[in-house]
């Protein structure tokens, strides 16, 4: 069987994992520990960088319509960045 644990941001304090998974929104660095419970002294680390994602924009860019009279030959064209997925 084996033990998980989790360190955050350089921290020498580990927390107990219920599993092998870890979910977290907060950026930072985070140091992993794998025990054996079978084998005494058998502990492997790890470390994983967890970086802050940027919040989506949107920029609008308007183009007029060329004359009154009935055209329609405006547009709007929309431009996103940031963001994830």
């Amino acid at each position: 069987a084996y033990s998980y644990e989790v360190s955050a941001n350089g921290g020498s304090t580990y927390t107990a994992m219920a599993s092998n998974v870890y979910t977290t929104a907060t950026a930072g660095t985070y140091t992993f520990r794998v025990t054996d419970s079978n084998t005494p002294g058998c502990t492997v680390t790890t470390t994983a960088t967890v970086n802050t994602i940027s919040d989506p924009t949107v920029t609008a860019t308007q183009v007029n319509v060329s004359c009154n009279g009935g055209a329609s030959n405006g547009s709007v064209t929309l431009t996103g960045a940031g963001g994830s997925g």
